[in-house]
């Protein structure tokens, strides 16, 4: 059994109500019998509060670089390696996670630990500002109530 990568959006009032339709939708769009690689093989979520002035694509970006990063420090410990690799693959993961800011290295780990678990919960983040305006325009919602969020991780196939 492998796992996919999910994203989606969902608009309500808070993220209790945005996961509930969230998984509700993958169920009806894929099946409820499991292994759909998409939300619906979740059964709950963590909600992260981005710091001012990080917007959800940014910060997702964040926890991918951190992931590669990772997996590069992972795959260096393999005792089938030469010295000369496992040095390359640790310099490698330096120079991958030294592109996230400093301040951030924390949060993006956080949020990449979340979010590639396939048994664990779903990561979920608001979008705010800005962005949630432009998305309401472009999707008809330009004065409805409500917030979106964004909600992404593995999941079993």
């Amino acid at each position: 059994m492998g796992a996919s990568e999910f994203q989606c959006t969902s608009f309500a009032k808070d993220a209790a109500t945005a996961f509930n339709q969230a998984v509700a939708d993958a169920q009806h769009r894929y099946g409820h019998e499991g292994y759909t690689g998409s939300i619906a093989e979740k059964s709950s979520y963590v909600v992260f509060d981005l710091p001012r002035g990080v917007s959800v694509v940014k910060a997702l970006g964040w926890a991918g670089l951190m992931a590669r990063g990772a997996m590069d420090r992972e795959e260096a410990t393999g005792t089938w390696l030469k010295d000369d690799q496992k040095v390359a693959l640790m310099r490698s993961a330096r120079r991958t996670e030294g592109k996230v800011p400093p301040k951030h290295r924390d949060l993006a780990r956080a949020l990449a630990r979340v979010s590639d678990d396939k048994w664990g919960p779903a990561l979920c983040l608001e979008v705010k500002g800005v962005a949630l305006e432009r998305w309401r325009a472009k999707s008809g919602m330009k004065g409805k109530r409500g917030r979106l969020f964004v909600f992404t991780g593995m999941a079993s196939e």
